[in-house]
């Protein structure tokens, strides 16, 4: 038996072994774009607070207990607690599973529900937009003046994103327009959505959450 022939009888076994989910995650993932794919994995990579490869509403809840601590340096206590509750109401709308579930969800599955959410329920994916958006100044609008300032967006890059400051400066020049120190509420409710439901591979908001 050749080598080819050997590595197809090894796929072939493998496929057939898959659960009808594991099809489907396979299937969607093989047909969405490289871009929207990269940049998935990126939003994971970010979520994943514990580095462990996989994610849940508990895990996500650390992230927030990280975020909440940091953002509410100097600040009054009900903002720690209003940056907690959107958090929760931003994984509510990713989550599948009924309440009191707990389901871990891994690079590829996270993937896959997106991409299913987006198709099938893009009015919840209008809404975690807005929630990422308003998570993203909850943690960086620093003085509540409804701006985005360079020094605070990277401050969210190196401490909530894992950046280095070589690469968050770096995002921000792909982010702002040239010689901008600022941006508003609307420009990041746009790369956001850039982010999210773009296929343009030259938006800004591709580089919303770093590198990818």
């Amino acid at each position: 038996m050749s080598y080819t022939e050997d590595v197809q009888d090894i796929v072939q076994d493998t496929v057939a072994a898959e659960s009808p989910e594991e099809t489907a995650v396979r299937e969607t993932l093989a047909a969405m774009s490289d871009l929207r794919r990269r940049k998935l994995f990126r939003l994971f990579q970010v979520l994943d607070a514990d580095r462990t490869g996989e994610i849940s509403y508990f895990t996500t809840g650390r992230l927030h207990d990280r975020y909440a601590e940091l953002a509410a340096r100097g600040r009054a206590e009900e903002h720690a607690a209003q940056l907690g509750e959107t958090v929760r109401r931003l994984w509510h709308q990713f989550e599948q599973d009924g309440p009191g579930e707990d389901p871990l969800c891994d690079r590829e599955k996270f993937a896959y529900d997106f991409a299913c959410r987006l198709e099938d329920d893009p009015d919840r994916i209008i809404r975690m937009v807005g929630l990422i958006t308003n998570v993203v100044f909850a943690l960086a609008d620093q003085d509540a003046d409804g701006e985005l300032h360079k020094e605070d967006a990277l401050r969210l890059g190196t401490e909530f994103m894992s950046l280095s400051a070589e690469e968050a400066e770096a995002v921000w020049l792909k982010l702002a327009p040239a010689g901008k120190r600022t941006l508003s509420y609307a420009e990041c409710l746009k790369l956001v959505t850039d982010f999210v439901v773009g296929e343009d591979p030259t938006a800004p908001g591709n580089w919303f959450f770093g590198p990818f």
